[in-house]
């Protein structure tokens, strides 16, 4: 279920510099705005030791960067995710697209994961983490693989 969440914000150049951030994140705009506002929520939320959203959101938030840098948030790596990227790397070449659908079966068939939530989910984790790169003309289609990230 989604909800709408109406705010009125009186910094406009906050708002630009967001949608900025995302466009240049994420190479798109509307698609991922409501995704960067959740984390962002989720993010203050965990800082906040706010009930039990550091132990949900374990795998999303890095607790030490983020209370380091107000405005810091970086992705944190899964179990799921690191079998899904190696899934992903084992079965397709960097540069050829997946269906949003075959990355849903393998994570079904390598991970157990059932609910198409959570697929959303990994699939954004990846997108920001640099692994696969939508191509598709809407959300949750396509997929271009990109090369491995180095290793820092």
């Amino acid at each position: 279920m989604t909800t709408r969440l109406h705010a009125r914000l009186e910094d406009e150049q906050l708002i630009k510099d967001f949608k900025q951030f995302v466009e240049d994140k994420y190479k798109k705009k509307r698609s991922f705005y409501s995704y960067e506002i959740e984390l962002a929520l989720i993010a203050h939320l965990v800082r906040n030791n706010y009930k039990d959203y550091p132990e949900r959101y374990n795998d999303l938030i890095d607790e030490g960067d983020t209370s380091s840098n107000s405005s810091a948030h970086t992705h944190k790596i899964t179990s799921h995710d690191k079998i899904l990227i190696h899934e992903i790397y084992n079965q397709v070449q960097p540069g050829e697209e997946v269906p949003f659908n075959v990355l849903c079966k393998w994570m079904m068939r390598e991970c157990g994961l059932k609910d198409l939530r959570t697929h959303k989910t990994h699939i954004n984790n990846l997108l920001a983490l640099g692994i696969l790169q939508d191509t598709g003309d809407e959300k949750f289609s396509f997929y271009e693989v990109l090369e491995p990230p180095a290793v820092q």
